[in-house]
């Protein structure tokens, strides 16, 4: 992400189903460069005005991935990356709503040998967080 660089909200539709690349496309914001890209491997995203969730639910095949990341009712838990804490100046923006938090979740990481896009369920509302290293969401 260039330094203030902003993503479009507007563009994207519940239910429809986005590549990393397709989301940076229709967000008009800078592609990642590969599939490896640091930037939009890590799952949080951040821009200047949001930040995109990457979440992929089953983390079976990951075990060093143990986030507990799941629908309840109409409830989404999201659980940051172990290295962070409530006082991280991006956790602190998102919990006082100065950033959208777009979410975009898939079941799993691949299927049949190909990565699987992720679908857009929406811009989440006031977060409840809890705990460090991982805060809970």
């Amino acid at each position: 992400m260039a330094a203030g660089e902003m993503i479009n909200t507007e563009g994207f539709h519940l239910g429809v189903a986005y590549s990393r690349l397709e989301i940076a496309r229709v967000g008009e914001v800078k592609e990642p460069i590969g599939s490896r890209d640091p930037l939009w491997s890590q799952g949080i995203v951040p821009f200047s005005n949001a930040v995109v969730l990457l979440v992929t639910l089953d983390k079976s095949s990951k075990a060093d991935y143990p986030y507990e990341d799941r629908f309840e009712e109409s409830m989404f838990w999201w659980q940051s990356q172990n290295r962070q804490t409530q006082h991280v100046s991006l956790i602190q923006r998102m919990a006082a709503g100065e950033l959208a938090v777009l979410l975009f979740a898939r079941l799993s990481e691949r299927r049949k040998g190909r990565t699987c896009p992720f679908i857009y369920c929406g811009r989440l509302g006031g977060p409840i967080m809890e705990g460090d290293r991982p805060v809970t969401v």
